[in-house]
């Protein structure tokens, strides 16, 4: 099979192995900037929508357009300031304007034919590995995302038909994973890769195997968890299938591959003049390789079945182009169909035209009730779907409607993957609108399904989503548990994009914590950066996260640097988040340093944009502020600060795990104490007493230590004594605490005490001179 090679001025781009060279000399780029660009080329007849060319790079739509500007704007660099090959298409998208010469060429290699080997002669047939993937980027920080792959996926068209009986003699805990196959045909045979897996895959788990969802194999090949080593064995399972497709003689002829967990290698053949027939006979013979008894008859697919498998094969590939002619070209028999009308809804979707998404599926839905449908699977992806887009568009009450409308039939039908998907989105979503425990319920029930199903993906992902709540909710040490669980999944996996956004989480528990030293390990599993980590924005996130951590544990300087780079690096109009969160550190950084003027500026510049902090960020900061006006000597600034502070956050939505309020309390008390010692210290032990309510030991030293502080310089040294050995906890880890401790030795005559207080004190103080209020 010819592959297309694509050369314009001085450059020569190979989609199929991953390369642009600029004359002769390879260029690297990362992945996602090298699908856009093959993207735009392959797409160049026409202008690209953003949305469409994001969900075919990224697989999804909730990346931001700021992302793929900056990607843009990395590809037109390459022209050396030349932006002539992708013009800006006004409110649509780009276009790939260069004069372009199409090369076909042969492939490097191509698959050598394997004769069907007598049952004897199987055992000592070594399987071909599986082809790499084209890498793409699957960060799953939105809880939303999996879902798209998974309703987009390919499965879809052969579990709808009719659920399954498993094999009674099937051993629960069994495992398989299916491989895209490697495909040597002549003409577009390339859906085969993704559709013949899918085939043998469903087969499989129609006979009563627990077999990993496509969807989650495809991830993980992109992500570069198989690659030419057939000796890697990322996954759990009893069996590694890898699938071969040959076209030879007017016939085709599949090879299923085996590999055991333990090494043991088999194999299975088939030749037939129809490939999908061909692909159904050969996962019949391995099914029966694998001693499990066939399910007959229902699962052999309709040729409307056999038609759509090519439509969610392309999608697989992102190739919405392709996808589309398939379904536009649909027999006429079949075009009324209802798969047919959700495959075009979805394909509306695809490409970003959401609002004809979305009128496409509300018919659709009408007209399955109307005719009294038998396909309660289709209703149920009908609802989960348009559950999504209500959800898109911030209609939460009719999303959660559809959801769990969909739960409820998709539980009927005992459809378990579409409903641990359904399960998750409806966590999602309570947890968007603060129903913590709603969110935690559906969660747990997703897990429980992918666990059964074996979606180690959606288990993963499970765990991630609730150790985020779980943090929200200040349940620290189960946070970490989860994220922990979630890291080893994916590290066993070989989902490397994954692990970034685990990691982030697990830092951010850790500080709250103020497990400081463990917030630094954390982050030294991926710091330095790897060159494999090509989202520009997440490398941002992760530089961002070492900054603090490094400022946490008293390097200073190395944070500082850190921080600037990265402010050089931000624009505000695409990054107004991270624009705004880096100066909230070096306000933070400044205040710790004794640099109270600087504190304030920065605090300032943190909070000047309106859409830059989150409504916790932005209180943490304006904590800061205020302390910066008051130990600044600017009393009264500090005091009107910290009133229009408390005003802001009465007026805030309250929400599990936000602090808000109480840091705004905390403001005011401490501006209350500097003048009027009696009610501010009551405010003080007030705000302390809610604190340990809450259990979180972030909020629980840095109130307690301004109320100890407050007593201290009321001449109050016993009772702040006191205090300070309910702080005691976290003596070893923090520097305030143990700070804390030396002044009040010293007040009380203990000079000894005292002397070895600060001893520690600076041991962990490091670069920072130690708090002395």
């Amino acid at each position: 099979m010819e592959k297309p090679v694509y050369v314009f001025g001085r450059f020569r781009l190979d989609p199929l192995a991953r390369e642009l060279r600029r004359d002769g000399e390879l260029i690297t780029l990362p992945a996602s900037a090298f699908d856009c660009l093959v993207y735009l080329v392959e797409h160049r007849q026409r202008p690209v929508g953003k949305d469409e060319l994001i969900a075919a790079v990224w697989g999804r739509t909730e990346v931001s357009d700021n992302l793929l500007a900056q990607h843009i704007v990395r590809l037109r660099r390459l022209w050396e300031g030349d932006t002539s090959c992708i013009r800006t298409v006004p409110r649509i998208g780009y276009h790939w304007i260069a004069e372009t010469a199409v090369e076909t060429v042969a492939p490097e290699a191509a698959l050598v034919e394997r004769p069907a080997a007598p049952a004897d002669e199987e055992a000592g047939m070594e399987p071909s590995p599986p082809t790499a993937a084209p890498r793409r980027r699957l960060l799953w920080i939105v809880p939303a995302v999996l879902a798209c792959l998974v309703l987009l996926g390919a499965g879809w068209w052969w579990t709808a038909r009719k659920a399954s009986t498993p094999a009674q003699a099937l051993v629960p805990a069994a495992l398989v994973v299916v491989l895209p196959a490697k495909v040597q045909a002549q003409g577009e045979w390339g859906w085969l890769r993704y559709g013949v897996m899918d085939i043998v895959a469903n087969h499989l788990r129609a006979a009563g195997l627990r077999t990993v969802p496509s969807e989650t194999v495809v991830a993980l090949s992109r992500d570069g968890a198989f690659d030419e080593d057939d000796s890697r064995h990322p996954f759990d399972a009893t069996w590694q299938i890898a699938p071969e497709v040959q076209f030879l003689d007017g016939a085709w002829r599949i090879h299923l591959g085996l590999r055991s967990a333990d090494g043991h290698v088999d194999g299975v053949d088939v030749i037939a003049r129809d490939v999908l027939a061909a692909a159904k006979q050969a996962s019949d013979a391995l099914v029966k390789r694998l001693g499990v008894p066939g399910t007959g008859s229902a699962q052999t697919p309709s040729q409307l079945d056999d038609w759509l498998a090519r439509v969610a094969a392309a999608r697989m590939e992102n190739q919405i182009d392709a996808a589309q002619k398939v379904i536009d070209d649909v027999p006429a028999e079949w075009r009324n169909d209802p798969k047919v009308d959700y495959t075009r809804a979805i394909l509306e979707c695809d490409r970003g035209q959401r609002d004809a998404c979305e009128k496409h599926l509300q018919e659709l839905l009408s007209r399955l009730e109307r005719e009294h449908s038998k396909d309660p699977i289709l209703r149920g992806r009908v609802l989960f779907t348009l559950g999504l887009r209500y959800a898109s568009a911030q209609k939460f009450d009719r999303a959660a409607a559809a959801l769990d409308e969909a739960i409820h039939v998709l539980e009927q039908a005992k459809a378990s993957d579409e409903l641990a998907n359904t399960y998750l989105n409806r966590a999602w979503l309570a947890q968007s609108q603060d129903k913590i425990d709603v969110a935690m319920t559906f969660l747990g029930k997703g897990r429980a399904t992918y666990t059964l199903t074996g979606n180690v993906f959606g288990m993963s992902r499970a765990d991630f989503d609730m150790g985020l709540i779980a943090a929200k909710q200040g349940q620290l040490d189960s946070a970490m548990t989860f994220l922990q669980r979630a890291y080893d999944q994916y590290s066993r996996y070989g989902a490397r994009t994954m692990l970034p956004a685990v990691l982030d989480g697990m830092a951010s528990v850790a500080k709250q914590q103020l497990k400081y030293r463990d917030e630094l390990a954390i982050t030294d599993r991926f710091w330095p950066l790897s060159a494999d980590l090509a989202d520009v924005h997440m490398r941002r996130e992760l530089t961002f996260v070492r900054a603090i951590a490094l400022a946490d544990n008293g390097r200073m300087l190395e944070a500082s640097s850190l921080a600037r780079q990265l402010l050089r690096e931000i624009d505000p109009h695409e990054d107004a988040v991270l624009a705004a969160e880096v100066p909230a550190l070096l306000a933070q950084m400044a205040l710790d340093m004794g640099d109270d003027a600087e504190a304030a500026r920065q605090a300032r510049q943190a909070m000047a944009p309106e859409e830059g902090l989150d409504q916790q960020d932005r209180a943490t900061v304006w904590l800061v502020l205020v302390r910066a006006l008051e130990r600044g000597g600017h009393a009264d600034e500090a005091a009107a600060e910290a009133a229009r502070f408390g005003a802001w956050a009465a007026s805030q939505p309250a929400g599990d795990g936000d602090w808000s309020l109480l840091y705004a309390n905390l403001a005011q008390a401490e501006t209350v104490a500097a003048k009027d010692a009696p009610r501010g210290l009551a405010m003080l032990e007030s705000l302390l007493a809610r604190a340990r309510r809450e259990g979180v030991p972030s909020l629980i030293v840095n109130i307690g230590c301004s109320y100890a502080a407050a007593l201290l310089k009321a001449g109050q040294a016993d009772q702040a004594l006191t205090v300070s050995g309910t702080l005691s906890a976290w003596a070893q880890d923090d520097v305030r605490v143990v700070a804390l401790e030396a002044r009040i030795y010293q007040a009380l005559g203990h000079a000894d005490a005292r002397d070895k207080a600060v001893q520690r004190a600076k041991l962990l103080a490091g670069e920072r001179p130690l708090p002395s209020g």
